[in-house]
């Protein structure tokens, strides 16, 4: 005999925000920023692939460029890494880095 669980056809997963996030950095933030965040920190929790900025720009109904002022303001909060592509010569082609806001917290 061999048990199996049918697979969900819908994503109806959980992300988990740190409240450091919620409490320290969101109050702040431009709303369009959070939305960035909070959709690709989503992304990456769920392991969803083949997202970029610019369907997280149509996703969010904001400018590519919105997007990309959003990353450079996580970054320079220090909660993101924009790490460059080896591959591309393009500045606004990277990757984006989640930084643990609890190990973050405890260094700090």
């Amino acid at each position: 005999m061999t048990f199996y669980k049918k697979e969900n056809s819908m994503d109806l997963g959980d992300t988990v925000i740190a409240n450091i996030f919620l409490r320290e950095y969101m109050p702040q933030a431009d709303g369009n920023f959070v939305k960035v965040y909070l959709l690709a920190y989503g992304y990456a929790s769920g392991g969803v692939q083949g997202k970029d900025n610019a369907s997280l720009a149509k996703s969010l109904q904001l400018l590519e460029s919105d997007v990309h002022r959003a990353w450079t303001y996580w970054e320079d909060q220090g909660i993101v890494e924009k790490i460059p592509r080896e591959d591309s010569q393009d500045p606004l082609d990277y990757d984006v880095y989640f930084v643990d806001l609890k190990e973050l917290y405890i260094k700090n």
